[in-house]
């Protein structure tokens, strides 16, 4: 964990907090090899947020659009 720590100003406590919301998420697996922690991005976890992601920004998609409707169809009154 310290790698990771080490480029960015961040302490080693909140990666280890960070990297443990991430593998609570299931994007990330953790593994310990001795004394070193080693963590892996879970490629078919990334698939399922960019579904997830596709999905939320369809929802919004239209939702912004039904709301740009309504407030156009206001003006005509």
């Amino acid at each position: 964990m310290g790698e990771l720590a080490a480029p960015h100003r961040i302490t080693l406590p909140a990666v280890t907090k960070h990297v443990g919301v991430l593998v609570d998420a299931g994007l990330v697996q953790r593994r310990k090899a001795g004394r070193t922690v080693v963590c892996a991005l879970r490629p078919e976890a990334l698939s399922e947020v960019q579904a997830w992601l596709g999905d939320l920004t369809a929802y919004w998609n239209s939702t912004v659009d039904r709301l740009e409707d309504f407030l156009r169809s206001g003006d005509e009154h």
